[in-house]
């Protein structure tokens, strides 16, 4: 039998100059001795079908074998990860619905691509679209509801009750729910946190851009000259109330070169309150020219080099006790944004259906992104052929198939970046997969195997 190296795969060393391995297909974690790495790392790195014998063949051949890391050399791996492709993108597994309750925005942050407008979603659109989701709940086997904005929680009152009334519909016909929200956290006290968490909205982001020195000037509210303080003790106050151990608030650093200058003693604050609480974990995402005025108007110093960031950040937050990289998720096609997916919808403020929020603020492609609308009866109406242009995805690039985040990103994690403006949509990702690896392993969640 003759076996072929995997080409998805990552790899580090610990302190102890220990190897770690982890498939991006099989999503198998391996540790061997520093003894053994040199030959495992040979191995993987050959160019040469490897002749392969149970019986007589190193223990290391038989391991990495069975966890995905050899295969059969008659066996096209590139192949199957296009039919997991294929078969994510077309699957009626899943209904995908991310709803913006509003355009407005009570925070002024310097990069923010949105225009902030005074719109908020009517009875008769809520209406239609709980009419929407009753009739159709039952095609699929779960549903992802994600609440965005402008900040959504600026009409709190329409997503307490449309998330109550949704959670309803899926309980009555037995389908699970996972709730999401990215908000900027100032306005989710603990009461409506409390309300949300029971009609299982138990997924958050909010966004702590380093300490209150950097946070108050790259996300400034529109009155209060403090949104810092707001946010941190609405969390402290979470974290310090709720006993549920089911939600998760990720809290995200937006880096720039000046946030970076004050981000130790944010992250020490953090660690102080939040450390050790698995509830609560740290991620950091690079700033970068995503449109709009403010950016133009502001100009903030963007970052060289996001991938340095997060291989310094992830490191040190762990190192601090937070939760961090450990938490961060790379499987196949997780890299893939939902405007990839046919059940994948964007519902407005005003019923209608589109793929991106942020093709939304751009003229040129805003006609391209606005797919169809949900009729007062609850009815979708698309428009297949604009939908096309979003989930059909070819790999320009050869390199793609040879590049080892190919399993999570699939050529295109992007449609918006690739399909309709015809851009390179490469995740900057692999030294956050590295972290990743580092910080699984420092959590002792990762065994020696050989």
């Amino acid at each position: 039998m003759y076996l072929r190296p995997t080409r998805y795969f990552a790899t580090d060393h610990n302190k102890q100059g220990e190897l770690l391995l982890m498939s991006t297909l099989s999503k198998n974690y391996l540790k061997f001795s520093p003894e053994i790495s040199e030959k495992v790392l040979n191995c993987l790195k050959s160019d040469h079908l490897i002749e392969y014998d149970e019986e007589k063949g190193p223990l290391y051949e038989t391991i990495l074998y069975n966890n995905g890391f050899l295969y059969d050399s008659e066996y096209d791996e590139s192949k199957f990860v296009d039919v997991i492709h294929k078969t994510h993108i077309f699957s009626d597994n899943w209904l995908y619905l991310t709803i913006l309750p509003t355009n407005n925005c009570n925070f002024r942050c310097v990069y923010c691509y949105e225009t902030n407008k005074d719109e908020y979603m009517s009875e008769q659109t809520e209406n239609s679209i709980l009419e929407f989701v009753r009739k159709n709940i039952r095609k699929y086997k779960y549903l992802r509801l994600n609440w965005f904005g402008g900040e959504p929680l600026l009409h709190k009152e329409r997503v307490v009750h449309m998330s109550e009334k949704i959670s309803d519909i899926c309980r009555e016909n037995k389908i699970p729910m996972i709730g999401l929200m990215s908000t900027n956290g100032y306005e989710l006290d603990i009461k409506t946190f409390k309300k949300l968490i029971r009609s299982r909205i138990l997924s958050y982001q909010i966004c702590l851009d380093g300490d209150i020195c950097t946070h108050n000037i790259q996300r400034p509210h529109y009155l209060n000259s403090d949104s810092y303080e707001t946010i941190f003790d609405n969390l402290k106050n979470i974290k310090e109330n709720v006993k549920s151990g089911t939600f998760k608030i990720g809290i995200r650093a937006n880096m720039t070169p000046f946030v970076e200058d004050h981000l130790q003693s944010h992250l020490e604050k953090l660690a102080a309150v939040f450390g050790g609480d698995s509830r609560f974990n740290v991620y950091f995402q690079g700033v970068r020219d995503w449109g709009g005025e403010r950016i133009k108007t502001n100009k903030p110093e963007l970052i060289d080099n996001e991938e340095f960031y997060y291989k310094k950040w992830y490191d040190i937050a762990s190192s601090l006790g937070l939760n961090s990289a450990e938490s961060l998720e790379f499987a196949p096609v997780y890299g893939l944004c939902e405007a990839n997916l046919r059940n994948g919808y964007v519902i407005t403020y005003d019923g209608k259906i589109t793929k991106c929020s942020l093709a939304s603020y751009n003229e040129q492609y805003k006609d391209v992104n606005e797919i169809g609308y949900i009729d007062e009866k609850g009815k979708a109406i698309i428009d297949e052929a604009k939908q096309s242009k979003w989930i059909v995805s070819r790999v320009t690039s050869p390199g793609c198939y040879n590049c080892y985040i190919y399993p999570i990103c699939c050529g295109g994690s992007c449609p918006y970046m690739k399909n309709i403006q015809s851009k390179n949509s490469c995740l900057p990702i692999k030294e956050m997969i590295k972290a990743h690896l580092r910080c699984m392993d420092a959590k002792g969640k990762i065994e020696k195997t050989l």
